[in-house]
C-alpha cells in the first residue's frame, strides 16, 4: 500500500508499507516518483482534476521519451480509460513487463483530487476479478474515510 500525491507530472510516494511486508517484489521508498500517465494513482488524479491541469500533464507526457508514457499519445484510449475511472471510482492496471499489478483510488477534497491510495499485488497470486470483489470495496471505504476527514478539517469552524 502507498499514498501518492502529484508533483508536476509525476505521482510521488508519501507513505508506503513496502518495508513492512515480505509480500512485495519491488520496494519503493518515500519520495519515489512515477509518471502520472503510467501509475494507477496518476490516472485517478487525471480523471478527476480540472481540464487545464489534465491537458498540461498529458502534453508533457506526450513530449516525454519515457516509453511508460506512450498512452498519452493514444488520446482516445487514454480518454476512454479516464472516463471509466470517473465512472468506477478507481483504476486497475496490469503491465506485461511487471510481475505486479496495481489499483489506484483517488483522494478528493471537495471533489478536487489531492492524490491517491495505491495497492500493488502479485499478478501470479491474484486476478482482477478477485481484486475487484475482495479489495476494491475496502479500499474505496478507506479513501472515503480519508476524504471525509480531510473535508471535515477543511470546513471553517
Amino acid at each position: 500500500m502507498a499514498l501518492a500525491t502529484p508533483v508536476e507530472s509525476e505521482m510521488v510516494v508519501r507513505v508506503t508499507t513496502d518495508y513492512d511486508t515480505t509480500r512485495v517484489i519491488d520496494r519503493y521508498k518515500v519520495g519515489f516518483a512515477v509518471p502520472m500517465v503510467h501509475a494507477p494513482a496518476g490516472y485517478c488524479y487525471l480523471a478527476f482534476c480540472d481540464a487545464a491541469e489534465r491537458e498540461r500533464v498529458i502534453e508533457a507526457a506526450k513530449r516525454s521519451p519515457d516509453p511508460r508514457q506512450r498512452l498519452a499519445r493514444a488520446r482516445e484510449r487514454l480518454e476512454s480509460l479516464l472516463d471509466r475511472i470517473r465512472q468506477d471510482g478507481y483504476c486497475t492496471r496490469e503491465y506485461a513487463v511487471y510481475r505486479e499489478g496495481g489499483v489506484g483510488i483517488p483522494l478528493l477534497i471537495n471533489g478536487v483530487p489531492i492524490g491517491g491510495i495505491v495497492m500493488r499485488y502479485m499478478k501470479s497470486a491474484m486476478r482482477i476479478g478477485q481484486l475487484q470483489t475482495d479489495y476494491v470495496p475496502e479500499l474505496l471505504k478507506v479513501a472515503s474515510r480519508i476524504n471525509s476527514e480531510f473535508n471535515a478539517r477543511a470546513q471553517p469552524h
